[in-house]
């Protein structure tokens, strides 16, 4: 039956007057009745003060609607930069705000969709999420388990229960949340964990949660004010972000509400009242748009803060795109129109699930290197999966009648089937029973780092008084050595706090994770280390009991980054300060970056009956990477008459450095981080319990 519109309870259309939309009953439509005047906008594009005729021609059967095809566009664009940087970092250092331009799409299309169903008095929230299930749950749910299934075979066994608990966390649409407790430096290896994508799903499900009773409460209450509410909201979510950036970098990049702008800026597109008829205009608004997109995708990089201000780069220029198309087909958009970006558009989603499992496991099975060749191989892999997930998993959904079919069950069904699965393996602990005793004793380092980590060690920026800093070895005695590092210094004072503890003796510590012992240097997605190191140096001075301190620094990790001089005048500078003081001051040289995960790595090689201990970094190529930065230690030893320890020959042998010693014990818990054995190794070596 064809329906129409009219005003509930009122015998004439206030909206009209008012410019405000009502909530409406469907009524049946009587011959005479049908509408007239000109087409009406597609739903994606009503105006927040739509007129009563527009909304009663929406109601029809929707010969008006019609794709954005633009918009499969972006999304090829959004996709095919996330795919290419995960695959090729270096081939597109912004790539990775693929992510950002697809926040914008989504706040845009459900936006208008929201506005209108409420709009028109038909709204549901049943229905909504009805559709919402046949859209996001098959092709992530088959992912979820394809991914659990691969992991039962290629990963240890806490690999393994990771993966089962990260499922759990994305069946639930709270990954995002998961991954900011439990990511750090001490963490697996982010290009190693198979299902670290799916915080952007858990970003977008949680707005779908939310915005939706928003939107509803605002209509029904204060409808004039919703473009104001957005805004408002818009503004603050941006200020969030700016701010989190530097008091807790992974929490402005995980978390919902410093993301939330990038999808309320879509839905400020998708509402905004002011009607662009000008095609020169529109068409200089796509030309911007891409511009500021591919500039971002040549531009950004990971080292920048993000996302932030800077995240309005790419997402001003989405919104741009899709503002520009709202009221028709935009010529200098044909760009988007073309059939290869239309197919990639249409298989997106998909290949957006399958791509990054694809990656890691690669990445785990062939450590520690992967060829070019294995790289597009991947890629390759990703597109076919996709185009099957597309059309024998995603097509077949949505063409299911969200009326008949009980979706919400047969999503609720899904989630359990995949929660079963991973509860069965986290509660089997990985399924141990598949590796040797060998093995399993090589996996366990992944968890040998110093203990007092959480305690002692300063993580994300975090701030800690000098006063409360850590003081390891014999409680009873007074601390009379500074072990002061990056994260690179953590498990050496540790292993040296247990040597001095037998003699007496006890270390403070001051290690923070990518905040090195220099000056006047902000490091990236650290603003505040420049501030803490300036405070922790005049508290060190200041300090009469610390007669000697331990200088560490993993230069390798920063050098890429940071110009060279500044970072060495920088470092040199605290050096002169230090023995000004009247300190002794020992410099540790770079310690090895092993570049793989070696407790995986290990355990593989144990089941393979491969001897771990041919197994290593290149010890030319770990020479050759810190020889600028260990020569300016050589320079710096000296000239300012301090002590100069070298990690290398205790660490490596003629050919490499090995992932083991010669008594198979792991030397490093994940890719750059000496265990707690590889720490008792350079203790004992430098014999620095005998040296203060």
């Amino acid at each position: 039956m064809s329906t129409t519109i009219i005003s509930a309870g009122r015998r004439s259309c206030r909206c009209c007057r008012s410019g405000r939309a009502v909530f409406s009953k469907v009524a049946p439509r009587r011959r005479g009745d049908e509408p007239r005047g000109r087409a009406p906008p597609h739903p994606q594009f009503i105006s927040p003060r739509p007129y009563c005729r527009d909304l009663i021609s929406m109601s029809t059967e929707g010969k008006h609607h019609r794709l954005r095809t633009d918009i499969q566009g972006l999304r090829a664009l959004a996709v095919g930069s996330v795919v290419l940087f995960h695959t090729f970092p270096h081939a597109l250092p912004g790539g990775f705000v693929g992510v950002d331009i697809f926040f914008v799409i989504s706040g845009f299309l459900i936006t208008g969709i929201l506005y209108r169903d409420m709009s028109l008095g038909r709204f549901s929230f049943a229905d909504f999420y009805r559709k919402r299930v046949r859209r996001i749950f098959p092709a992530l749910m088959v992912v979820l388990l394809a991914t659990l299934a691969v992991g039962v075979v290629l990963l240890s066994p806490a690999g393994l229960v990771e993966v089962a608990q990260n499922t759990l966390s994305s069946v639930f649409f709270v990954s995002n949340v998961n991954f900011y407790f439990s990511s750090g430096y001490f963490d697996q290896a982010a290009t190693l964990r198979p299902l670290l994508h799916t915080w952007s799903l858990s970003v977008e499900e949680q707005f779908y949660i939310v915005f939706p009773l928003f939107m509803f409460l605002v209509m029904r209450f204060l409808p004039g004010a919703l473009i104001w509410l957005l805004a408002i909201t818009f503004a603050l979510s941006l200020g969030l972000s700016e701010w989190a950036i530097t008091k807790s970098p992974l929490g402005a990049y995980f978390l919902s509400p410093f993301r939330a702008f990038e999808l309320l800026l879509g839905s400020l597109c998708a509402l905004l009242p002011f009607r662009l008829r000008s095609m020169t205009a529109r068409n200089l608004l796509v030309v911007c748009g891409l511009v500021l997109i591919i500039g971002s995708f040549a531009l950004l990089q990971e080292t920048h803060r993000f996302p932030g201000l800077m995240a309005l780069w790419p997402t001003l220029g989405a919104g741009l795109i899709l503002y520009a198309g709202r009221e028709g087909p935009v010529p200098a958009a044909r760009v988007l129109d073309l059939g290869p970006l239309r197919f990639i558009g249409d298989i997106s989603y998909s290949l957006y699930l399958w791509h990054w499992p694809v990656l890691a496991y690669l990445r785990i099975w062939q450590q520690p290197e992967v060829g070019v060749g294995l790289y597009l191989a991947s890629m390759a892999v990703s597109v076919l999966l996709a185009i099957a997930s597309y059309h024998l998993v995603e097509r077949r959904f949505m063409t299911l009648d969200p009326g008949r079919v009980p979706l919400l069950r047969m999503g609720a069904g899904g989630m359990a089937i995949v929660s079963l699965a991973a509860l069965l393996i986290w509660n089997a602990g990985g399924m141990p029973q598949r590796f040797s005793p060998p093995a399993l004793e090589a996996f366990a380092a992944a968890e040998a780092y110093s203990p007092v980590r959480s305690r002692c060690h300063r993580d994300a920026g975090q701030q800690l008084p000098y006063e409360k800093t850590c003081v390891l070895g014999d409680d009873s005695a007074r601390p009379d050595l500074l072990v002061w590092g990056d994260s690179h210094g953590a498990e050496l004072a540790f292993s040296l706090g247990q040597s001095l503890a037998e003699q007496g003796q006890s270390l403070r510590v001051l290690t923070a994770s990518a905040c090195p012992p220099v000056l006047d240097i902000e490091m990236p997605g650290r603003r505040n280390c420049a501030t803490i190191n300036a405070q922790m140096l005049e508290k060190v001075v200041q300090d009469p009991d610390i007669g000697s301190v331990i200088l560490l620094v993993n230069a390798e990790h920063y050098l890429t980054s940071l110009p060279f001089e500044r970072m060495v005048a920088s470092y040199e500078a605290l050096v002169t300060r230090l023995v000004g003081a009247g300190k002794r001051v020992v410099l540790v040289k770079q310690i090895p970056n092993i570049n793989m995960d070696a407790p995986s790595i290990a355990g593989y090689a144990f089941a393979s009956n491969v001897p771990p201990g041919q197994i290593g970094r290149d010890v030319q190529e770990v020479l050759s990477a810190s020889a600028a930065w260990n020569g300016a230690l050589d320079r710096i030893a000296a000239e300012q008459g301090v002590d100069l320890l070298d990690p290398v020959p205790l660490l490596c042998k003629e050919q490499i450095c090995p992932i083991v010693n010669d008594d198979d014990k792991v030397l490093y818990f994940n890719m750059s981080h000496i265990s707690t054995t590889g720490a008792r190794i350079l203790v004992n070596g430098f014999n620095l319990n005998q040296m203060f």
